[in-house]
């Protein structure tokens, strides 16, 4: 599990931590830095797998608005840390994974500068990259060591081999499958969800390109869970939802078949609202066993507020199974059915505009108010402002 994170000199994140639980929403006013935590942990687990240029032109990044604004001197460095707890071996580890990386503005990339995976209890090194090269501490006591390596990405896209490492340092061969397992949806699109798409998917894709692949890639149990869901959800409105595939190219595409007591017609997915679309890519999601960590921005687009209970009822569930959910929301009825301990606000710094994160449920002036009070009718009727200057008074 993903246990914190913390970030310097990315956009509005300076000096900046927060904690995970399995399950965690994040609110706060706009810009806030919401979607911010998103994009940087993409950039943080992608870099295990593609090279940082991939990472920059997939998202459509420039440098120089990656680069904080929010700071009192300017660096070229970016400096982003996690920790993380995770089972090797069936005995706990926790792990912090360190990487510093350099913006190149004039090249419009970034390159690796040091990279450190330490054991938080006795801080043993597992790992760490500097100028004079990459060393990672084997299980048997021996020190792997590797020439200065290319720095476009994390060193663990190249060092950390699945087949090799489960012997000689199964701790690195665990965090590298946890970061690649991590799937963000903060891009997801319904306009891309409407289209077509060929074979079987085993995962959706970051915007739901593949989206009637996924659904016909669920096994028998897992479509019946998912109808189950829906059914409930529409108040069995919806009673059916089906893959079909046209054509010598085998494109497939998603049908909606609604019933009412006089009449039953079926939709393709093209003509479906966004809220019912992103409602099926959720309870897709909640059946798929696909995915370490899942993100997921502002979970109430589209969708009908009287679908919150349920619907993060789901999200609960799915935190249950292994899997860790983060995600935004500027809904405060969805609040209503979120934790208190699960709730992360953030705020900008009056005096620099960086972000800042409190939970602030744990205010003694709030935590009375949970007596007679939902979590989300408490934001609702207490001012941005007002949230502000109870977290700053915290802190002094």
């Amino acid at each position: 599990m993903l246990q914190a994170l913390e970030v310097d000199n990315f956009k509005t994140l300076n000096q900046f931590r927060i904690e995970f639980s399995p399950l965690t929403v994040v609110v706060g006013n706009n810009a806030s830095g919401k979607s911010t935590i998103l994009q940087v942990l993409d950039l943080m687990c992608s870099s295990v797998l593609e090279d940082f240029g991939s990472i920059l032109m997939r998202r459509g990044w420039n440098i120089p608005d990656l680069k904080s604004k929010c700071r009192e001197k300017p660096s070229s460095k970016l400096q982003v840390s996690a920790e993380f707890i995770l089972t090797v071996e069936e005995k706990v580890r926790r792990l912090r994974w360190e990487l510093a990386l350099q913006y190149m503005v004039q090249k419009n990339t970034m390159n690796l500068y040091s990279e450190r995976v330490i054991d938080q209890e006795n801080g043993f090194v597992y790992l760490e990259y500097t100028d004079k090269g990459v060393s990672i501490a084997g299980a048997h006591g021996e020190n792997i060591r590797f020439p200065r390596l290319s720095s476009d990405s994390s060193v663990m896209k190249v060092t950390v081999d699945e087949e090799r490492g489960q012997k000689e340092y199964p701790e690195l061969v665990i965090l590298k499958r946890y970061l690649t397992g991590m799937r963000s949806f903060e891009l997801l699109s319904p306009d891309q969800m409407r289209s077509s798409s060929r074979g079987k998917s085993m995962n959706l894709s970051v915007s739901g390109k593949n989206f009637p692949s996924f659904l016909k890639s669920l096994s028998d149990s897992q479509k019946g869970r998912f109808l189950e869901k829906l059914r409930q959800l529409s108040g069995n409105r919806i009673e059916d939802v089906t893959t079909e595939t046209k054509g010598k190219p085998g494109w497939t595409y998603v049908n909606v078949t609604e019933k009412y007591r006089d009449i039953r017609y079926t939709v393709s997915s093209r003509h479906l609202s966004d809220g019912m679309l992103r409602l099926l890519a959720f309870l897709g999601l909640s059946e798929s066993e696909d995915g370490t960590l899942l993100l997921l921005d502002e979970i109430e687009n589209g969708v009908n507020s009287s679908y919150a209970e349920s619907l993060m009822r789901i999200f609960y569930e799915m935190s249950k199974g292994g899997r860790q959910l983060l995600a935004t929301t500027h809904s405060v009825v969805f609040l209503d059915y979120v934790k208190k301990e699960d709730i992360v606000y953030l705020y900008r710094d009056e005096k620099t505009g960086s972000t800042k994160t409190a939970k602030i449920f744990e205010l003694p002036e709030l935590q009375e108010k949970l007596e007679y009070m939902y979590p989300g009718e408490i934001i609702y009727n207490t001012t941005n402002q007002k949230l502000i200057e109870l977290c700053l008074s915290s802190t002094q």
